[in-house]
């Protein structure tokens, strides 16, 4: 089962051992933010980077837009670097038609009992199910055909400029957003000439102190993170300031391992006769079956960022202190 995520800057934050190194000088986003907006404008010297090191430590990260790798699917890959453009767009027909196909199937059955294809349709349930299964069908394909390569939003753009040549480029990056690479933001894609550079300028806080709004995220499971900021380069050479740029945050390794642990086991939902269940293993892999449409299947499991609980599916769980939150269906041990 591959993986459908992308590899960005903030994975990188657990990847890497050093944290201390860095966060004894760190002195906080407030901070990091007052010195983006002095110095919004200026070309990054070697004197300006000197000075932002001797406050926040060495960067933890160093990201091109261009360099940012796609890993996950979607059909539009096939347009990309690793087929000849008769290969590539056949493959890209193909997996459009059978697409077209599945939902124009579903949302005629939905109109019979006048609904649209949307979670009202009883019908739902089942058409995810098949799409989520159509998904893994080209993506397994295409990892198989290219040998599970990695492709670059540059090495995707330069090829498809090759296949459809003459665009003006913006016309080429609105392509790249229309093309809906999970994972990947507007943001991002808009950036794709800049370099930026990750800073720690909090570490270890807990999550709910920081982001919690006191309503919506009070039954949130807490977890401790780390802040970080980034310092970007526009395309001029230019440092961008804190308008254009805020902060984030990654869960820690320590608890990372806390929450995976605590899901680790099997989670149910019962309603109206309705039942269902997840069950997490340690080995990273899990199961789910639903008495709905007798569904069953298998994938893989991971805590991304966020401290949210992901699957091989690209569908993400909320871990509240009452269970295991999909959509509105609460699952509990």
């Amino acid at each position: 089962m591959t993986k459908l995520l992308f590899k960005t800057k903030i994975k990188l934050l657990t990847l890497l051992g050093a944290v201390a190194l860095f966060s004894a000088c760190a002195n906080g986003p407030e901070d990091f933010s007052n010195w983006l907006t002095e110095n919004q404008g200026k070309p990054l010297s070697p004197e300006l980077m000197e000075d932002l090191i001797s406050e926040f430590g060495t960067p933890i990260d160093t990201l091109r837009g261009e360099d940012l790798e796609i890993e996950a699917y979607s059909r539009y890959l096939f347009l990309g670097p690793h087929f000849t453009i008769e290969e590539g767009k056949a493959l890209f027909e193909q997996a459009r038609m059978e697409n077209e196909k599945l939902f124009a199937a579903y949302t005629a059955r939905c109109a019979e009992s006048s609904n649209d294809l949307n979670s009202n349709c009883p019908e739902w349930e089942e058409f995810k199910y098949a799409w989520e299964e159509l998904i893994t069908k080209y993506s397994n394909l295409y990892d198989s055909l290219t040998q599970n390569k990695k492709t670059t939003l540059g090495t995707f753009l330069t090829a498809y400029k090759a296949r459809f040549p003459g665009l003006p480029e913006n016309q080429y990056l609105d392509s790249l957003r229309a093309f809906q690479f999970r994972g990947i933001t507007d943001y991002e894609i808009n950036q794709i000439n800049e370099t930026r550079y990750s800073f720690i300028s909090q570490a270890s806080v807990s999550y709910n102190s920081v982001y919690g709004d006191g309503s919506t995220d009070e039954d949130l499971r807490d977890f401790k993170v780390d802040v970080y900021n980034d310092l970007v380069i526009l395309g001029d050479g230019t440092i961008a300031g804190e308008s254009i740029i805020g902060s984030s945050y990654c869960i820690t390794d320590d608890s990372k391992k806390e929450v995976e642990n605590h899901l680790i086991g099997t989670w149910n939902y019962e309603s109206g006769g309705v039942s269902g269940s997840y069950t997490f293993n340690e080995d990273g892999t899990y199961s789910y079956s639903s008495s709905l449409f007798d569904i069953y299947k298998e994938g893989e499991w991971w805590i991304n960022c966020s401290g949210g609980l992901q699957d091989s599916y690209g569908v993400s769980k909320q871990i509240t202190n009452s269970g295991i939150l999909v959509g509105e269906t609460l699952y509990t041990k």
